[in-house]
């Protein structure tokens, strides 16, 4: 079992959507693999946006990316990720969601 956390960043220069697909670049691609079926967390720079921790979801499968040429031939992503789970706003204290 893998613990992962996924960055995304609305600025990157992957083509990650957080609801299906994660880029990332080879030196990670034996972590990944590990998390196949489990649970990740995904997490955006607090200064690249108003997220933070955001949501959990599931790693399918890892395959290569396809195209050669591409400036990110060398990177590598997630062929699905699944049962995103978007975390609701929690009011502080009382532990309520918004």
């Amino acid at each position: 079992m893998a613990k992962l956390v996924l960055m995304h960043k609305a600025d990157s220069i992957y083509e990650d959507q957080p609801d299906t697909q994660y880029d990332f670049p080879k030196p990670y691609l034996k972590a990944v693999q590990e998390g196949v079926g489990d649970w990740v967390i995904c997490y955006e720079p607090v200064k690249a946006g108003p997220h933070g921790y955001f949501a959990v979801a599931k790693i399918q499968a890892v395959i290569p990316k396809p195209g050669p040429g591409r400036p990110l031939s060398g990177a590598y992503r997630t062929g699905q990720l699944s049962g995103l789970r978007r975390f609701g706003a929690v009011e502080m204290n009382s532990g309520r969601q918004l």
